[in-house]
C-alpha cells in the first residue's frame, strides 16, 4: 500500500477540455470534505468536480479498505470510478484524487470521458512521491542487560525490522510486526513467559514500511 506523501496539480489538456487533477493524502477519512471544498472554491468556475478516495478502516485486528467516488454530473461511470480505478490500481490509500474539469466545447464521448479522467489521474499519481506503508503492529521490548544476547538472538531467528533502539537503565526497541506474522510471533513470545522481557503490543494501524 501507498500513501502520496508529495504531489502536485497535474493538468490534461484535450480537445480545448482541460482535467486538473488533485492528489491528497488523508490524516483522516473526514478531511476528504474539507479538502474537497477547498478545490471546488479555487475552481468554482469550473464545470466538474469528480473525485474518489480510499481509506484504510480498523476494527481490532482486521483490516478493511473503504471507498467512495462522484462523477459530480459527468455521465455515470465516466468520471470517478475512473479516477478509483486508478488508486487501486496503485495501492494507494488514505488518498484522495480530485479531477476539475473545464469544457472545452467539444464532447468527448463516454470513452473520451473515461481516458481523460483517467490519464489526469494517472499523471498526478506518477509524478507524486509515494511512501510504501504496511498494515501491522509496533512491538515494544524492554530487557535487561543481562537478557540482551537472548533477545538478540530471537530478533535474528525472527527476521523483523527493529525500528528503534534506546540503551539506559535497560534496553528498549521497538519492532515491526506486519498483520499477517502476528499470530506466529506471539506464539514464539510464549518462550519469554518466565523472564523479566516485558513486550507490549501496539493496535493494529497503517506504518511507514521499513524495508521500502
Amino acid at each position: 500500500m501507498f500513501i502520496p506523501k508529495q504531489s502536485h496539480p497535474f493538468s490534461y489538456k484535450i480537445k480545448s477540455s482541460e482535467f486538473i487533477c488533485y492528489l491528497f493524502e488523508l490524516q483522516a477519512q473526514d478531511q476528504a470534505s474539507e479538502l474537497l471544498q477547498s478545490v471546488k472554491k479555487e475552481h468554482h468556475t469550473a464545470n466538474h468536480h469528480c473525485w474518489a478516495w480510499r481509506w484504510v478502516a480498523f476494527s481490532e485486528e482486521i483490516m478493511s479498505i473503504q471507498e467512495h467516488q462522484s462523477d459530480d454530473g459527468e455521465p455515470r461511470g465516466t468520471a470517478g470510478f475512473p479516477i478509483l480505478h486508478r488508486l487501486q490500481h496503485h495501492d494507494l490509500v488514505n488518498s484522495l484524487a480530485m479531477v476539475v474539469r473545464y469544457f472545452g466545447g467539444t464532447k468527448l464521448g463516454k470513452s473520451g470521458l473515461i481516458e481523460s479522467y483517467s490519464e489526469a489521474t494517472q499523471s498526478a499519481i506518477v509524478h507524486s512521491h509515494l511512501t510504501r506503508f504496511e498494515a501491522g503492529y509496533e512491538l515494544h521490548i524492554r530487557n535487561s542487560y543481562e537478557l540482551e544476547n537472548l533477545v538478540k538472538q530471537w530478533l535474528h531467528h525472527q527476521k523483523i525490522p527493529v525500528l528503534n533502539s534506546e540503551y539506559s537503565m535497560h534496553v528498549e526497541r521497538i519492532v515491526f510486526v506486519p498483520l499477517e506474522e502476528k499470530a506466529a510471533i506471539g506464539d514464539s513470545l510464549r518462550d519469554w513467559a518466565h523472564t523479566e522481557i516485558e513486550c507490549t503490543w501496539t493496535e493494529l494501524k497503517l506504518l511507514a514500511s521499513p524495508t521500502s
